[in-house]
């Protein structure tokens, strides 16, 4: 058996059809007699040119035909092939896209946090371009104390809580003005000293002069002796010279000076001051009579000067001046 062609439709059929299965097409006597000789077997090669020529020089349409199932069948192997090349660059990226470490760019804040609400941002892969975002937690009040005058308040957002604290005040002195001791303001003025006898009655600082001294005391007659062990015994006679005021004690502070007009220590402890009490009463206008104190100091380098650093007087009222060396010194009725 060997195959033919359709005259009509080109078809491929057996020799031995009464007609064409696809279009019906009636196969001649000729055709089948024909048919019945022995067939060549022809290569499929020589057969398919055979059968495009017969075709085309028989039926001009049916080889059109032929030239377009060619051309979709080159377009089908074409978009085989594209769909294969685009599949694989697909996958490829999607695979890059799944598996890659990402790159990214800083941070972008859209909305910034506020002290009550959060805020957005987001950082972008150099890689991918894929984007990730985050909300950002609400930062929290950033608080200044509340003042004398201003309630606490956030210096980021402006809130306030509270009230201002108000001035707490420490009252004038003698010496200086009302003054808060939180913020440091200061009202008015200082109060002065109010001196009674010497002594202010508010803050009891004493206020006496070397000219002042022949009204408070006088002290005769201040002697030394040089014992056998270097020690230095005082005398001395206290006279009281207030009209009004009894002395409860009196308290000395002197300094012995040796050759050259340096202040001695002692040997005895390495004080540079020798202190000597007397306990009273001494009434007003009253003298104490000489006392005597035996090695107040010891120091073999005095020269016999002594310098009277400070006294202190307590009358029996509790008040009490405080006098230093310049003006304790105008004590001594012979140094006046």
């Amino acid at each position: 058996m060997a195959l033919i062609r359709c005259p009509e439709c080109g078809q491929e059929i057996s020799d031995r059809a009464p007609s064409c299965p696809k279009c019906g097409f009636p196969l001649t006597d000729d055709r089948n007699s024909e048919a019945e000789k022995p067939a060549i077997e022809a290569t499929e090669d020589e057969t398919a040119k055979l059968d495009d020529d017969a075709v085309s020089a028989d039926d001009p349409d049916t080889g059109e035909k032929k030239k377009n199932k060619k051309r979709r069948k080159g377009l089908k192997v074409f978009l085989i092939v594209f769909a294969s090349v685009v599949g694989t660059l697909v996958c490829g990226a999607a695979i890059f896209y799944f598996v890659h470490t990402h790159s990214f760019n800083d941070w972008v804040v859209t909305k910034h946090a506020t002290c009550t609400e959060s805020g957005e941002r987001y950082h972008q892969c150099k890689l991918c371009f894929q984007k990730f975002s985050e909300t950002i937690d609400p930062i929290s009040h950033s608080w200044v104390d509340a003042t004398c005058t201003t309630s606490k308040k956030c210096t980021r957002c402006g809130k306030t809580e509270g009230s201002a604290l108000g001035h707490s005040w420490k009252s004038a002195t003698c010496t200086t003005a009302k003054k808060c001791t939180r913020c440091g303001k200061t009202e008015g003025s200082a109060l002065g000293h109010n001196y009674v006898d010497y002594i202010c009655t508010r803050c009891k600082d004493c206020n006496v002069s070397r000219s002042d001294m022949p009204n408070i005391l006088d002290i005769y007659n201040p002697r030394y002796n040089i014992n056998s062990v270097n020690g230095i015994d005082e005398w001395m006679t206290f006279y009281n010279k207030s009209s009004t005021k009894t002395i409860k004690y009196i308290t000395i502070e002197l300094e012995f000076i040796n050759a050259v007009g340096d202040v001695l220590k002692n040997e005895i402890g390495s004080d540079k001051s020798a202190y000597m009490s007397y306990t009273g009463p001494l009434g007003p206008g009253a003298s104490s009579g000489e006392i005597y104190w035996r090695a107040v100091f010891y120091n073999g380098d005095f020269s016999g000067t002594i310098n009277f650093k400070s006294i202190e007087i307590e009358y029996t009222d509790g008040s009490k001046l405080n006098i230093d060396d310049y003006a304790a010194d105008g004590a001594v009725v012979a140094w006046r």
